[in-house]
């Protein structure tokens, strides 16, 4: 279940978002799209920390986000990108019409079987949907501390659920990559047989 409240306090801190939030690894896209691809969907774009590193990866991005907000900090970055303002649970593409579908840091907000569906239904048969999570380093007891403080029990909850959230009988994989300044992002890899 989402926190309505805590999910509508992100609406109007784009840049405040987009100053203080970690960013992530190329190593975390290599792991979801190891090869170019024609169109990826970043879903629950935010600022567009992800979706930057997507452009150099497909030859069409976009990027949905249900905060005006954190959409302009993102087209203001980003002016080439396509950007629609939408949720997880209603996107406004057509049927497998994305070879990927990415979700960064932004899983835990969706409404998940009405979000995964849509999911599949813009998926191309073999797509690919990439979930990841910038999450503390366990051996820095400052980063440790400081993500305990900042993720609500409820996020992390969800976050320990994932595999069995997903429900996903497609072939799938994980990966951790190592970002700068301690931070670790956690990628899983799901493919869609379609």
């Amino acid at each position: 279940m989402v926190d309505q409240q805590l999910a509508k306090s992100f609406e109007s801190i784009g840049e405040e978002y987009d100053r203080y939030r970690p960013g992530f690894p190329d190593a975390a896209a290599d792991a979801i799209l190891p090869e170019r691809v024609n169109a990826v969907l970043d879903l629950g774009a935010g600022t567009g920390k992800f979706t930057e590193l997507l452009v150099e990866r497909a030859d069409r991005v976009i990027a949905i986000e249900p905060s005006v907000a954190m959409l302009d900090v993102l087209r203001a970055k980003l002016p080439a990108i396509e950007t629609r303002v939408a949720g997880a649970e209603d996107i406004p593409l057509d049927r497998a019409s994305v070879d990927a579908v990415t979700v960064a840091q932004a899983f835990h907000w969706f409404d998940r079987d009405p979000a995964c569906a849509e999911i599949r239904r813009v998926l191309k048969p073999g797509g690919v949907l990439g979930l990841l999570w910038n999450h503390s380093d366990p051996s820095c007891a400052w980063d440790y501390a400081c993500h305990r403080i900042a993720t609500p029990p409820s996020v992390r909850a969800t976050r320990r659920r994932m595999p069995r959230l997903m429900n996903c009988p497609d072939s799938s994989s994980n990966t951790s990559t190592t970002s700068p300044g301690s931070r670790r992002s956690r990628v899983r890899r799901i493919s869609h047989a379609g």
